[in-house]
This record gives structure tokens, sequence and C-alpha cells, in this order.
């Protein structure tokens, strides 16, 4: 199981304990920076999310790199949907990036994952992909023909963080642990 990790960043843990953001506003279609460098394997990967992206007509795209974090984050409170591939694992900072300002995120399907708080429930908190990014298109046309299910995705991603973030579930779920570890 992936623990809290992202979520609790001294600056995204701030930001999720405070008002959802804005849905108005947002401006851009999808937001995919991310980075196509690195090892050949993650390179391949990364080229073949890029090249999915590519294809994608009709839709307003934020890609590339080299822009300061500001300005990331920036770009994903006025981007709609926010595409995170998988990267060196499968959970990375831009899911809870997405969640954090509000774009609804689109993944590889995560359904292999457990995580607490689970951000990664399938057309709740997340839309998932096939792994080979095919059906792209079609989930972000559904996205985007749909406010209502955006709003609803996006609202409760960000709920779930802010109410876990709020709570002492950390605690009651690292008590065992920290028991089971002093008894050995």
């Amino acid at each position: 199981m992936i623990g809290p990790s992202f979520a609790t960043a001294p600056t995204l843990l701030r930001a999720l304990l405070g008002k959802r953001p804005p849905t108005a506003g947002r401006t851009f279609d999808l937001h995919a920076r991310f980075e196509l460098s690195g090892t050949p394997w993650y390179s391949a990967m990364r080229a073949e999310a890029d090249a999915a992206v590519s294809a994608l007509a009709g839709v307003s795209v934020l890609r590339g790199t080299g822009v300061s974090h500001a300005r990331f984050l920036a770009e994903m409170r006025h981007s709609r949907v926010c595409l995170s591939p998988f990267g060196y694992g499968e959970v990375c900072w831009r899911d809870y990036e997405a969640v954090l300002t509000g774009a609804v995120l689109v993944k590889p399907d995560m359904s292999h994952v457990e995580t607490d708080p689970d951000i990664f429930i399938p057309w709740e908190t997340y839309a998932p992909l096939a792994w080979d990014l095919s059906d792209l298109p079609d989930v972000l046309h559904r996205l985007l023909a749909d406010e209502a299910l955006r709003i609803r995705i996006a609202t409760q991603a960000h709920d779930i963080l802010r109410r876990w973030l709020g709570s002492d579930a950390f605690a009651r779920r690292l008590a065992p642990l920290l028991a089971a570890q002093a008894t050995t």
C-alpha cells in the first residue's frame, strides 16, 4: 500500500487543507506537460504518451517542459483536465497537483494499486485510461462534454484528500504497524 506521501508535503498539505479550488474560468482543455527525457524505457513510455496527446484534435493542450513550478500550477488551475502518465512509478506529484488545482486527473488505470487516502476511484475521483492510452480521445471528449461530471470528479478527489488530511486517519493507519514493530 502506498501512503499519503505527496499529499503531506508542506506546500500541498497547507493548500489542500484550504478552500476547494474554483471550477469556473478554466480556459485550457488538457494540461499535458510532462518530462520526456530519462532512462530509455521511461523516455519511450513518455514518448508514447506525448504521441497520444499529439494525435488529439479539437482540444486546447498545454504541452512541453521547462516552465517554472509556479507557472505549471497556474496553468493547471486554468485546465479542465490533467493527463498524468506513469513515470518511475504509478503515483506522482502531478496526481496530487491536479487534485490541488481542481483539474480532473486522467491517468492509466490504477486498480492494481492501493493507496491511502484513495484518490484513484474510477470515475469518482479520477478518469482511468487503458494502459496503452488508446482510449484517451474518448475519455477526454467525455469529460470535456460533461461539465457536471468534471466538477463532481474534481470536487470528490479534493474532498477526500482534505477530509483525510484533517483527520486522524494517518495515525490510526500507522498505529498497528508501529505496534507490530515494537513486538518484534
